[in-house]
């Protein structure tokens, strides 16, 4: 069910529509910590096609903007970030997690909004395409 109407704000939605550039960064954890940060040897930027398919699995499907709270309870091990960057708006990262089906938007390190996604197999596909690329490098 693709829309026009998204829960998030217009300066939110300028980025998630129209980034001037998209990086993706596979995420590790920190020193056994429960932090995870990027792998500074992994950035892939992603190309037109890789962003539409992105935004149609994740953002323009407003499945995508709920909460389940019957999800099987996984630790939430971020995997992958997309970071979107628009002149004038900064940029913002989407972060994806493989391991409990989530995905949350932040913006300076600080959490703006967290979701989980329907499409599961598909989102898998996509996000381990980039972590099977990152590998090869």
């Amino acid at each position: 069910m693709l829309t026009d109407s998204f829960p998030l704000n217009d300066s939110l939605m300028t980025v998630l529509k129209a980034p001037e550039s998209v990086m993706c960064y596979i995420l590790k954890p920190s020193d056994g910590t429960d932090v995870f940060i990027r792998d500074s040897v992994t950035s892939i930027k992603l190309n037109p096609g890789q962003l539409t398919v992105l935004q149609y699995l994740l953002l323009f499907d407003n499945r995508n903007y709920t909460c389940d709270s019957i999800i099987v309870q996984s630790p939430n091990i971020p995997a992958v970030e997309f970071e979107m960057y628009k002149i004038g708006y900064g940029s913002l990262s989407v972060i994806v997690s493989l391991s409990d089906f989530s995905w949350k938007i932040e913006r300076e390190s600080e959490e703006i909004c967290s979701y989980n996604y329907v499409e599961h197999k598909e989102m898998s596909r996509f996000c381990n395409y980039f972590i099977d690329n990152a590998i090869k490098k």
